[in-house]
């Protein structure tokens, strides 16, 4: 849950596109509860791969976004893609 506050309230969700945020804000409301911030940060992770699918255009500030999501996650990100889950 700590981990939910300090995602929405940091500097990630209000610069991604609209529908993206969406699709975070859902499934973090959806699932309610998450036992421990890995498992959170597994699926704010895979929803923003799924999102990048559909990406067309370069994002405004993407890479500050993606700096941020790295520090607060540290090397989880690219240990998920190595796993690909």
């Amino acid at each position: 849950m700590l981990f939910r506050k300090r995602l929405e309230g940091s500097f990630i969700l209000p610069i991604l596109p609209s529908s993206v945020n969406r699709q975070i804000r859902k499934i973090i409301k959806n699932k309610g509860f998450f036992p421990d911030d890995k498992s959170i940060t597994k699926i704010v992770f895979l929803t923003l791969k799924n999102a990048a699918k559909k990406w067309t255009m370069p994002i405004r500030e993407w890479s500050l976004a993606l700096n941020q999501f790295e520090i607060l996650c540290g090397d989880f990100k690219y240990q998920l893609l190595e796993n690909e889950f």
